[in-house]
């Protein structure tokens, strides 16, 4: 009986953990990342010079002259924190990366689903490679196992943890990212750019707010894959 329990328990806890990794999975690649709106205040061509001036004021990343930056590409003024994907071929709201796992960069509206996916598959990969330990080893102890099982097992448990070790010490990386508000891209840059640097100190509002910022406002909607409403 306990071994039963155990094994529906273990079905049910694996499969909710792989449903909702495969939804938020799903959910970061077809949501749109985010794009800068095509108003007349981040229209290079159609903006008039004292509105220019007053974005200019706001903003906290320029160029070295002073001006707003701007894409050449897409022919936009860029907001804070907004980057040009060559792959996406569009400017990307506070791009974090261009991911090829999902194909689709990761920014301001799918950031969420990215990082519950990440979450999910963590989750999933870990809980296989402790359940599925206890059949390795009752294998091994076992002398009459035959080759092919024992094989596959030993192969599946030496895969799965492997997988789950690089999931794992991905996601934690992208915790600290979280935690620290800054992105992929900020990461990479701040070693060589001091202005970089102290960027990130102004968007990092706390271990609290930052998650809101990512996940809403409700903490009890954080693991759900619900969209951000802030």
């Amino acid at each position: 009986m306990f071994k039963f329990s155990r094994g529906i328990i273990e079905m049910g806890v694996f499969h909710f953990c792989l449903i909702m990794y495969l939804i938020n999975y799903i959910l970061s690649i077809i949501v749109s990342p985010g794009s800068i709106p095509d108003t007349e205040e981040w229209s290079l061509n159609d903006f008039q010079e004292n509105n220019n001036i007053n974005m200019e004021n706001i903003l906290l990343e320029k160029k070295k002259s002073g001006e707003r930056r701007h894409c050449k590409w897409c022919c936009k003024y860029k907001p804070d924190r907004t980057h040009h994907c060559r792959v996406c071929k569009s400017c990307i709201l506070k791009m974090d990366h261009h991911c090829p796992w999902i194909y689709n960069c990761v920014g301001y509206n799918n950031h969420k689903y990215f990082m519950l996916s990440l979450i999910y598959c963590s989750i999933t990969t870990v809980f296989v490679s402790i359940t599925m330990f206890t059949s390795v080893r009752n294998a091994i102890k076992n002398g009459e196992t035959p080759f092919n099982e024992m094989f596959l097992l030993l192969f599946g448990e030496t895969l799965n943890s492997f997988l789950s070790l690089i999931v794992t010490c991905f996601l934690f990386f992208h915790i600290w990212l979280l935690i620290n508000a800054m992105t992929t891209i900020e990461f990479c840059e701040k070693q060589t750019n001091y202005q970089n640097q102290s960027y990130s100190k102004y968007y990092n509002k706390g271990f609290y707010k930052n998650f809101k910022d990512v996940f809403g406002e409700s903490p009890f909607l954080w693991f759900l894959p619900i969209g951000t409403v802030l």
